[in-house]
């Protein structure tokens, strides 16, 4: 039944589909998401340089979280009609409209994925694992087709993105992602310094640490155990949640859960940057930031979901299951510059505010 229900679904929506493709081409860029309900930092840096490069090129960003499964047929469909009338598309995460339709040869597709390069194993290296997709679903969804290319940070992530995405790897280009050119702009940087410790009245006596957890299925996050072991006299702890973690974490004096800004507007800020086997490691390398991680649940994460990088031996940093050793660290100012600028150079080849450019160019937008 639930085959014989997707195919029904799916034989209408190329009918639709069809029908739209009737229609005329305009030359229109359109920007999907289903990660968020407002533009990314990434789809923002492409509409500032889209108006730079080419003023009469139509840029239209469609967010579409699916919030309401009812809705989010009606923002399918809209998607739908872009993308046949379009010139080209990007999209930071796996789209429905993208991979099931059998689009003009002439639509140039981008992937730019939402994340900078890969800790953990995502998209086909983890199908059948606990937390990753189910073969069934992979197959039936045609998850992560159709794409023209796709970025990586890396010419060292091809392989790994190649198999994530189950595509050649030729496929993927090592450009960087459009959030390269922000954070490497020094303006935006210091104004996102200046926004974030306004907003939240950061004390200058205090060191910050940022503490960025990746996302797990099941299992909860210790945050009050990280709480209790940071001395809170001599630093403010901003917590970033995981958009999909709904955890609910009391308040704490010195402690701040942010909800208000990206990850990437409160790297600037932080003094120290714990985190786990989230990809936020690569942007926090690449602003040099003393990096730790706290690996509480190694072993059961390598079984649920697996990693995409040698975890022990490639992070630059202190690794520990015990905070108290992560605490320790971070008191004694226990990191290495040159370890973790080798890793961001290793990881990140375009540095010189290049990346959104070379993506025009990928779209066949060239500046």
């Amino acid at each position: 039944m639930r085959h014989q229900g997707v195919s029904l679904l799916k034989g209408g929506a190329f009918t639709i589909y069809a029908i739209f493709k009737l229609l005329p081409k305009q030359r229109k860029l359109v920007l999907i998401s289903r990660l968020n309900t407002k533009t990314s930092i990434d789809f923002q840096q492409i509409v500032n340089t889209a108006a730079e490069i080419d003023p009469n090129l139509r840029v239209v960003v469609l967010n579409h979280k699916m919030s309401n499964r009812f809705l989010h047929v009606f923002e399918i469909i809209q998607e739908m009609y872009h993308l046949a009338t379009a010139t080209a598309c990007v999209v930071e995460s796996y789209v429905i409209s993208v991979s099931i339709l059998k689009h003009r040869k002439s639509l140039v597709i981008v992937q730019i994925w939402h994340a900078l390069g890969a800790v953990k194993a995502f998209g086909h290296m983890a199908i059948g694992k606990p937390e990753g997709s189910s073969a069934e679903i992979a197959r039936l969804m045609n998850m992560h087709k159709n794409y023209s290319y796709v970025t990586a940070g890396s010419d060292k992530t091809i392989s790994i993105y190649a198999k994530a995405f189950n595509v050649e790897e030729s496929t993927i280009k090592p450009i960087g992602m459009p959030r390269l050119d922000y954070l490497l702009n020094p303006r935006l940087q210091q104004q996102n310094v200046q926004n974030v410790r306004k907003h939240y009245n950061l004390s200058a006596d205090k060191k910050v640490i940022l503490y960025a957890p990746t996302f797990r299925k099941r299992g909860k996050i210790p945050y009050e155990t990280l709480i209790e072991a940071i001395d809170l006299s001599r630093y403010t702890l901003i917590i970033k949640q995981h958009l999909h973690d709904k955890t609910q974490i009391a308040p704490h004096e010195g402690v701040i859960i942010n909800k208000s800004y990206d990850i990437l507007q409160l790297l600037p800020v932080a003094d120290y940057v714990v985190t786990d086997y989230s990809a936020a490691v690569f942007e926090a390398a690449l602003l040099k930031k003393p990096l730790f991680f706290w690996h509480f649940d190694e072993e059961r994460y390598a079984k649920r979901r697996g990693f995409a990088l040698d975890y022990t031996n490639e992070l630059p940093g202190v690794k520990s299951s015990n905070v108290h050793d992560i605490a320790q660290a971070i008191d004694a100012n226990n990191f290495n510059e040159d370890h973790i600028k080798a890793f961001a150079d290793k990881y990140v080849t375009v540095q010189d505010g290049t990346s959104t450019k070379q993506l025009f160019r990928l779209l066949g937008i060239a500046s």
